[in-house]
């Protein structure tokens, strides 16, 4: 009897963790992402220290108007709040994107990828970023219901894709990745009872155009998950990054070293 009521305890602290949408479903995302870095530039054997910091902040609301299964296929999407502030020693420029203010519908393609209507020639950085399908870290779920302390790994395939659809033209081209995830705990938050999911991402590669300037970056990011509605409602992320190498800027070799820290906050809230 005791191996029997130990068992079904084992059980019951399994929970599936599975993302669920229904049509009709309206919600509001929310995602302030910052990295503040410092930089050294190296030329003729002059050193020069270059602070940064850019702020993205960006608020949607969504409304789903057709599923297959639980997916979401077709969804109305009205971006309401979406700038950017880079900061480069004591001077600021606040950049609004084309696609704030505006409302358009996504659908889901025979490939899985997203085609955007009414985007109003946004340039293709900004189209990048509307995706039916589910954010990597939230989609690289195990199909079996999860223990506490269970971990299972994020395939390195699939992150460098998700990486390659999601850069921009200048962007990091990464070569390696690692990806790993943990149900640390199972919690109340925000009225709902909610899986706590850690995921760790790793990732090292070099700048389009600058094979001698290698890049990299390790992300720790917390989901958490309404477990009953299958629902991300909260994701808390903080990581750091690296810059380094040879810069070849018309025949000048320049020496980079950088090194920066990253904080993400996001939230979705349901009506």
């Amino acid at each position: 009897m005791t191996t029997l009521l130990l068992l079904a305890a084992l059980l019951q602290d399994k929970v599936t963790l599975e993302l669920k949408s229904a049509a009709g479903e309206k919600s509001v995302h929310t995602r302030r992402e910052s990295t503040t870095g410092k930089i050294l530039f190296t030329v003729a054997g002059q050193t020069v220290s270059e602070s940064t910091l850019e702020t993205e902040t960006r608020r949607y609301r969504d409304e789903v108007l057709e599923v297959d299964g639980a997916a979401p296929v077709r969804v109305r999407r009205t971006i309401e709040e979406w700038n950017e502030i880079k900061e480069k020693g004591n001077e600021a420029v606040r950049a609004v994107k084309k696609l704030a203010g505006q409302t358009i519908t996504l659908k889901r393609t025979a490939d899985g990828g997203t085609a955007v209507e009414g985007a109003d020639d946004a340039p293709a950085a900004e189209l990048r970023a509307q995706r039916l399908r589910p954010d990597l870290l939230f989609g690289a779920l195990p199909a079996e219901p999860v223990a506490v302390g269970q971990e299972w790994g994020i395939e390195e395939k699939a992150l460098l894709k998700d990486f390659q659809e999601t850069g921009g033209d200048d962007a990091a081209r990464f070569t390696t990745a690692r990806g790993t995830a943990k149900l640390e705990k199972v919690e109340d938050h925000k009225g709902a009872r909610c899986a706590v999911i850690l995921m760790s991402v790793k990732a090292a590669g070099t700048i389009k155009g600058q094979d001698a300037l290698k890049s990299s970056f390790d992300i720790r990011t917390r989901l958490w998950m309404d477990v009953a509605k299958g629902r991300v409602l909260t994701m808390r992320g903080d990581g750091e990054g690296k810059i380094e190498g040879i810069l070849d800027q018309d025949g000048e070799k320049i020496k980079v070293d950088g090194t920066f820290t990253i904080s993400i906050e996001a939230g979705q809230a349901y009506e």
